[in-house]
């Protein structure tokens, strides 16, 4: 299996088993591919492929017994200097998790390349989550499109479906995009693939039990993806955030610009996360949202400065 695109010169050749494509391939034949997601293939790929050129380039070789740690600190400074610090701690944590296969492989003589080196700083994240006002005015268009939208290829249903379902459950988009009709079972979304090779089953609440009910029976019974195109293909991440956006241009009708919502996919999953921490605390949407720990959940929860302001004032108040 050609896991990774062949680079050119050197690596046009067999490639030998002790070179650091060779194992590249090894892992992404072995560890990557066992994920859903394809974005999550596409990106390691990607990271390793532009790590495997940019150490051809600076030693002239790809024996990987010689990446060092020097190495990967080198190629963090270049990176840091061309990218934002999300990416570069992005590229670092697949180089970490690519070197522990190798590790079990036992490639390193001299040890893990990647122990000891730490993520670079980051900027606070900006608020991604929607407040109460904004879902309703959402959840209010995509009740109105069910009502105007007549042309054939309109699928309000369905759109309407897919807002309820991301907005109560809070799961990714390509689980979203992963599910199956026989994933639907009564109360439940089960089985739903999440990162990597792990499962999760989703409760639905009423009302989003109720949106898809109005989209099934327009979909039936057919085996197949639970939301498809109107050619019946699965629907990909571009298809569902244009779903919602055509959800919010509804909303924003009459709004003036300072008030206009925008929404993505993974805005509906930071809303879910910061409700369920403010109202269950975090151990509990961790579970629910299927992370492995904290530090995770963490990055979904900056609030606004004046909401953070208030609780403050509340919480501080004599």
């Amino acid at each position: 299996m050609e896991a990774l695109a062949r680079l050119p010169g050197a690596l046009a050749a067999p490639v030998p088993e002790n070179s650091l494509l060779h194992y590249v391939e090894l892992y992404l034949a072995l560890e990557v591919a066992a994920a859903r997601s394809t974005h999550t293939q596409a990106a390691k790929q990607r990271d390793l492929k532009i790590f495997v050129e940019w150490f051809l380039e600076q030693n002239q070789h790809g024996n990987i017994a010689k990446w060092l740690r020097r190495d990967t600190r080198a190629f963090l400074d270049q990176l840091g200097r061309e990218s934002r610090p999300s990416t570069v701690n992005r590229r670092l944590a697949t180089l970490k998790h690519f070197a522990k296969f190798c590790v079990r492989l036992g490639a390193f003589p001299l040890g893990d390349p990647t122990d000891r080196i730490g993520e670079v700083p980051t900027e606070p994240l900006r608020p991604r989550s929607l407040n109460k006002v904004q879902l309703y005015q959402l959840y209010k268009a995509a009740d109105t499109l069910c009502q105007i939208r007549r042309h054939s290829h309109a699928m309000p249903q369905r759109d309407r479906a897919i807002l309820w379902v991301l907005a109560q459950t809070g799961m990714r988009v390509a689980s979203l995009c992963a599910l199956d009709l026989k994933n639907l079972n009564a109360k439940y979304l089960r089985s739903v693939p999440g990162k990597g090779a792990r499962r999760q089953d989703h409760f639905l609440p009423a009302q989003a039990r109720e949106a898809l009910q109005g989209w099934q029976e327009l979909r039936g019974e057919e085996e197949g993806p639970l939301f498809w195109s109107f050619s019946h293909k699965r629907m990909d991440r571009s298809d569902v955030a244009q779903a919602l956006r055509r959800i919010a241009d509804q909303a924003n009708v009459g709004v003036p610009d300072s008030e206009k919502i925008s929404i993505s996919p993974h805005m509906l999953r930071h809303t879910v996360a910061q409700e369920l921490c403010d109202r269950h605390g975090e151990s509990f949407a961790i579970e629910k949202l299927g992370h492995s720990s904290s530090r995770y959940i963490r990055r979904y929860l900056k609030r606004p400065a004046e909401q953070e302001e208030k609780m403050l004032e509340e919480a501080l108040k004599l």
